[in-house]
């Protein structure tokens, strides 16, 4: 297949004006066997070290909460990017056609000293008649320097990601700011710099208000929802936000002997849509189907 590229264009107004982002978009066919399993080792990666060193020193909370793998909101509006909602929508079809095993862009990261390997994005449209949450993945480098998109020869900073979904508030009437923004007022839904960590109990809170949102689709890759494809689908690409973003998820599905000793989870949607708890929505990834 040849290489798919697109840029995505990040301006950081002063003021909460809103943001988009630089980025190059790409398939690279060689990689694709392998691609989505070095993706997700990526993505827990950070929250594997960090396992290792709680059970080699018990009493290190604040190293814990050190390296723990954090999310960061990057904003986009389309309106000023030269990411456009088309792009946008050949994303999701390429998603949606299982052609993206090697896709992956870059961002304009402001708070880039903070960005690691296996952390997590989720990117929230805003300047739009249907602002709200379009996207989730991970980054898979450190922030590098590169000269900005606006042509100005200024040095900004970069960081790779790879996508795991991307999905349409228009088309799904899900995860919009109207309905977002009265239970996270912490975030700023209509505008604001790209690239910020948001505080950990904020991270966890969101994740679980998205995994329980997109489970009330009962189609996936579908024209409102496109998720890249992670051994078992969807599942496993929701549950390995929710085995790094959602500690409480994970105890309360280790007490309800639904876990191993490991960080893998998969999503029972079929549980969330039922209502059902926590630990009863969560299974070991060696039991996914």
């Amino acid at each position: 297949m040849k290489n798919w590229q697109m840029s995505m264009g990040m301006c950081v107004v002063a003021g909460m004006l809103a943001g988009c982002a630089a980025v190059e978009v790409s398939t690279v066919p060689d990689a694709a066997e392998t691609t989505e399993e070095q993706m997700a080792s990526q993505a827990n990666t950070v929250a594997d070290s960090v396992r290792s060193n709680e059970k080699a020193n018990p009493g290190a909370e604040v190293e814990f909460e050190e390296k723990r793998a954090r999310l960061f909101v990057l904003r986009w509006n389309p309106g000023i990017s030269s990411f456009t909602e088309e792009r946008f929508q050949e994303g999701m079809r390429l998603l949606n056609r299982r052609e993206s095993d090697a896709l992956g862009f870059d961002w304009s990261i402001w708070e880039h000293e903070a960005v690691r390997p296996g952390d997590w994005w989720v990117m929230l449209r805003v300047g739009t008649d249907v602002d709200g949450v379009v996207g989730a993945g991970v980054f898979t480098s450190t922030c590098h320097p590169g000269l900005s998109w606006r042509g100005d020869g200024k040095q900004i900073w970069y960081a790779d990601m790879a996508i795991l979904w991307f999905q349409d508030p228009s088309r799904s009437g899900l995860l919009r700011a109207e309905a977002l923004e009265p239970d996270f007022p912490e975030l700023e839904w209509h505008g604001g710099h790209a690239g910020v960590v948001v505080p950990a109990d904020t991270a966890e809170r969101l994740t679980e208000r998205i995994v329980r949102e997109l489970a009330k689709l009962k189609r996936y890759n579908s024209r409102p929802l496109a998720v890249r494809r992670l051994h078992g689908g969807v599942r496993s690409a929701l549950g390995a936000m929710v085995a790094d973003l959602c500690p409480g998820w994970m105890t309360a599905a280790r007490q309800a002997g639904r876990l191993t000793n490991g960080r893998s989870a998969w999503v029972d949607l079929k549980a969330i849509r039922a209502g059902k708890a926590a630990g009863e929505c969560l299974r070991g990834a060696e039991e996914e189907r």
